[in-house]
């Protein structure tokens, strides 16, 4: 028994807070055993900017979807930035093929996004 963390692109949003950036991911655990001791860690440009602690994501054992919403934190965010989501838990997983996103921050308009 194992668990499996893992975070998707569709599960990511970028939004204007009152001091900088806060991207808003989903963090899966599509495992069958409890994850613990997580750690999610945003670098933009090769530099780690924010880390997020999460202490438990229990296995969908039952079937239904556990998730953990988790923001990260940036100062500033401009197009053309390189980024990096790392997740990382204290056990071994499934597969940790599912626990990273890299890609370029993007201009649309008025708003940022993601481009991969």
């Amino acid at each position: 028994l194992k668990p499996d963390l893992a975070i998707h692109l569709r599960d990511i949003k970028i939004v204007k807070a009152t001091e900088g950036f806060e991207l808003s991911l989903l963090l899966h655990n599509i495992g069958n055993s409890a994850a613990t001791g997580i750690n999610v860690l945003l670098t933009i440009d090769g530099k780690a900017v924010d880390s997020v602690r999460v202490q438990q994501l229990d296995a969908p054992n039952d079937l239904n979807p556990r998730v953990s919403k988790v923001i990260l934190k940036s100062k500033q965010i401009k197009a053309g930035q390189r980024f990096q989501i790392d997740v990382a838990g204290s056990a071994a997983e499934v597969t940790m093929l599912n626990n990273n996103i890299h890609g370029t921050f993007a201009r649309v308009g008025e708003e940022l996004s993601i481009s991969l």
